[in-house]
């Protein structure tokens, strides 16, 4: 497995030219997100957008499939706004308190996320997510990791590459790669890192 995250790292770091899209195309509600979350999205040359299927379990704030390939994009943006840390300020504390500051849900949340979206497919103790250099999208830290996915989530994909990047007092961005077998994703990776900057399609502003 170790060998697997590697090589998927290796792949996923390696960069190339996005071109730019005019972000009033993109929905409203996914803007809103990327606005609350100080956050910048570039729509990867050669993609489309796709519709948000509901009831997957884990809700996804947008879509884009790879035009030649059968490979889905899913974005998940959770903006870290003012009201998170009021929230947490304001909690009643007690002894042994084991809620997160906003600024570290993103060491422990995403594997919770993704042992729902593998439907048992995968322990939660089995979702180690490795470190990912994430500065290029102006981060503070990323994380990532690939294994399998349920129906309900994937649908017609049964494997994911999951990347995870974290800004404080600004947003977590979890990008899914949906990938119709274990087998076919790194060749699949690899044709879409020749064309298109995907590490950074959403980024973080100045």
């Amino acid at each position: 497995m170790k060998v697997l995250f590697a090589a998927t790292l290796l792949l996923f770091t390696t960069l190339v030219k996005a071109q730019s899209t005019d972000q009033s195309q993109l929905p409203a509600s996914f803007q809103k997100k990327l606005d609350d979350g100080k956050l910048i999205f570039t729509k990867p040359e050669g993609t489309i957008e796709v519709l948000v299927i509901p009831n997957t379990g884990v809700k996804y704030d947008y879509a884009l499939k790879v035009k030649d390939k059968n490979v889905e994009v899913r974005y998940i943006i959770m903006p870290l706004t003012k009201d998170f840390f009021d929230a947490y300020e304001k909690r009643d504390k007690t002894p042994g308190d084991t809620v997160f500051n906003p600024n570290r849900m993103y060491v422990r949340l995403p594997a919770i996320m993704y042992n729902k979206i593998a439907e048992g497919k995968l322990k939660l103790e089995e979702i180690k997510l490795q470190p990912m250099h994430a500065k290029d999208q102006g981060a503070d830290g990323g994380s990532m990791f690939a294994g399998p996915i349920g129906t309900t989530f994937g649908q017609k994909y049964t494997f994911s590459f999951f990347a995870v990047i974290h800004k404080d007092y600004a947003a977590d961005v979890y990008a899914l790669y949906l990938f119709e077998d274990q087998a076919t994703m790194f060749d699949q990776m690899k044709d879409i890192m020749k064309n298109t900057d995907f590490t950074r399609s959403v980024r973080f502003k100045p």
